[in-house]
């Protein structure tokens, strides 16, 4: 495993922890420092933006929610990953 790797599997890991506890604005600065940290490995970016934007939903920020689910949308339709692709439109379009 590359060292950049392992720092973004971290970001995921401690982000995923603070879910856990509930601590939800912890969660999403680890899932935006994974994001920041990595930027070629579009299947792990289809994660994060999924998982901050369901954060943000459930903690009302409802245009926050949308913009990551956009972003995952436009990683969905360029075909740079295939992760979510069938839950792209049901939890951000249709929940808000």
């Amino acid at each position: 495993i590359s060292y950049k790797k392992g720092i973004n599997l971290s970001h995921k890991y401690i982000a995923q922890i603070y879910k856990q506890k509930s601590m939800i604005d912890s969660a999403i600065l680890y899932y935006q420092l994974g994001i920041l940290d990595i930027q070629d490995d579009f299947d792990q970016l289809a994660q994060f933006y999924g998982e901050i934007g369901n954060l943000y939903r459930l903690t009302g920020y409802y245009s926050a929610a949308l913009e990551a689910g956009l972003m995952l949308k436009e990683l969905v339709e360029s075909n740079k990953t295939e992760v979510n692709n069938f839950q792209v439109y049901i939890p951000y379009y249709l929940m808000l």
